[in-house]
């Protein structure tokens, strides 16, 4: 495939590349001034493994952006508030034209699923809990600890719990596997 550059909407100087490389050419610490032959930007990873490019308007910091988006909006247009950039292939790091499509959070998010690339339970950076601890959970509720008392036994707010027990988070985790 060949390799096209459009210009970076908002950012002067900066080009995207229909197979998800950025370059710049402006010139570093000099202003407004460009130089003649484009440098390539090296890519960083986020914590969500996303490709990220830092650019920098003429007088302010410079602002980390995502790749998937920048090459949407060079190649396709704006992207509409409230609407994703979706990896077809589910790799995050794969930036080509061919493989984004702007679509729906809930489109984004059944790709995830189809993909396994959704982020829930113990892949969340913030869990408390281990499978095994929200499996003993579920069976503890309703027992002798009150739902308080049983949340402060394993080290979260009630709120978790109840979150728990209704089924709004950890839904994908059953009781299967313990004799139950």
């Amino acid at each position: 495939m060949k390799e096209v550059w459009k210009a970076v909407p908002g950012y002067r100087g900066y080009e995207v590349s229909n197979l998800g490389r950025v370059r710049s050419y402006r010139k570093q610490g000099r202003g407004t001034a460009l130089r003649d032959k484009p440098r390539l930007l090296a890519l960083k990873r986020d914590r969500d493994n996303y490709r990220v490019v830092d650019l920098c308007r003429i007088g302010e910091k410079p602002k980390s952006k995502k790749v998937h988006r920048l090459v949407i909006e060079a190649f396709i247009g704006p992207i509409p508030e409230g609407m994703h950039v979706c990896h077809q292939n589910g790799r995050p790091f794969d930036n080509r034209l061919e493989n984004l499509r702007v679509d729906t959070p809930a489109a984004n998010q059944a790709d995830r699923e189809k993909h396994g690339t959704l982020v829930e339970g113990e892949k969340v950076h913030a869990a408390r809990l281990s499978v095994l601890e929200v499996k003993q959970l579920r069976l503890m509720i309703g027992g002798v600890l009150n739902q308080s008392e049983l949340a402060e036994a394993f080290g979260v707010h009630d709120s978790t719990l109840s979150a728990i027990k209704t089924g709004r988070t950890w839904k994908h985790v059953s009781l299967e596997g313990l004799g139950v």
